[in-house]
């Protein structure tokens, strides 16, 4: 009996492409992108495949698909890499692309090898770019701002020593940046030195800020950790 698989909407692969921390995660996550159709990929529905997927399973018989792919009915869409830097080309010329916007994007992509409406290399998103809300990333990944929004007296010594080895600066400037907040730690880094700077903070009032990588996520987490 042929396995079941979870498949997906355009929006929920979007969305777990965007939960991973850098193009090397998605990498390492994941494979392919596999659809039920060949028509547009937003009415189509996706399978997500891992390494693990692609590695244990044998071709079906006379077609080079995978076996879970071929007993689903499922036709390889995209690498997941691609996937994702479609994704990334996408944003950077449109912060606050809809699903809609990626889908015309990614069927671009499938039916001509090139990024939709791109005549350069891609650079990276311009800084400069009025943002739509104040929450949105300017990657395809969550972005983090961490910073000491206050120094209460009791925490200064802990404090000043958490900066000093997070900004690698001299304990007397650490000391110096704490007694006049706020004290930028990191600005628009990525989830593994998010993770980093909260583990050397924990205990002290850190104020976290995400920016998420798609106009209609919450970025209620923000906050004081």
């Amino acid at each position: 009996m042929p396995k079941m698989l979870s498949l997906m909407c355009l929006r929920e692969v979007i969305e777990a492409i965007g939960a991973c921390i850098d193009d090397n995660d998605v990498w390492q996550r994941y494979s392919w992108v596999y659809a039920d159709g060949d028509g547009s990929v937003e009415g189509c529905q996706l399978y997500l495949s891992s390494p693990h997927d692609e590695g244990k399973e044998e071709p079906g018989e006379g077609d080079d698909r995978p076996g879970f792919a071929v007993s689903n009915n499922l036709y390889p869409f995209l690498e997941a890499s691609t996937f994702a830097a479609v994704l990334q080309v996408q944003k950077r010329q449109k912060l606050d692309s809809t699903v809609h916007d990626y889908a015309k994007a990614l069927d671009h992509y499938c039916h001509y090898d090139a990024f939709l409406g791109l005549t350069e290399p891609p650079g990276p998103a311009s800084k400069n770019q009025e943002m739509p809300f104040k929450h949105l990333g300017f990657n395809i990944y969550r972005e983090y701002d961490l910073l000491f929004e206050q120094c209460p007296s009791q925490h200064l010594p802990a404090m000043a020593r958490a900066a000093s080895e997070i900004l690698r600066v001299p304990i007397g400037e650490a000391l110096s940046l704490c007694r006049r907040p706020p004290v930028q730690l990191g600005q628009r880094v990525d989830g593994r030195i998010s993770t980093r700077i909260e583990k050397r903070c924990y205990g002290l009032p850190l104020l976290v800020q995400i920016y998420v990588p798609f106009p209609w996520l919450d970025a209620s987490r923000s906050g004081h950790r």
